[in-house]
């Protein structure tokens, strides 16, 4: 049941991810090309601003953990950057390489 509820939550934090991913490229291209952005979904940029700088502090922290964990940094950053903090206790459960 645990494999399945982590499961679920790394898909819909991929999704969530890419989906916010996505708004911020519409944002910023609207600003680019002049476009105006509806101002109702000003809460939903700050919060999908939020989950991004989030992720990001995640994939930062899977940075330093994964070379003891006999993991390539930037592979393990960018899995932990779209499942978030399952990908974090993923490879904390990894077993420690000894010096």
């Amino acid at each position: 049941m645990r494999l399945l509820i982590l499961r679920l939550i790394k898909i819909l934090s991929t999704l969530l991810i890419l989906s916010a991913l996505g708004l911020e490229a519409w944002h910023l291209y609207a600003a680019v090309v002049g476009m105006a952005v509806p101002a109702g979904l000003t809460p939903i940029f700050w919060l999908e601003r939020f989950a991004i700088a989030a992720h990001l502090v995640e994939s930062g922290i899977a940075i330093a953990l994964s070379p003891s964990r006999g993991q390539h940094p930037i592979p393990a950053a960018l899995y932990t950057f779209f499942t978030g903090f399952v990908g974090l206790i993923e490879l904390r459960d990894r077993p420690r390489l000894t010096d």
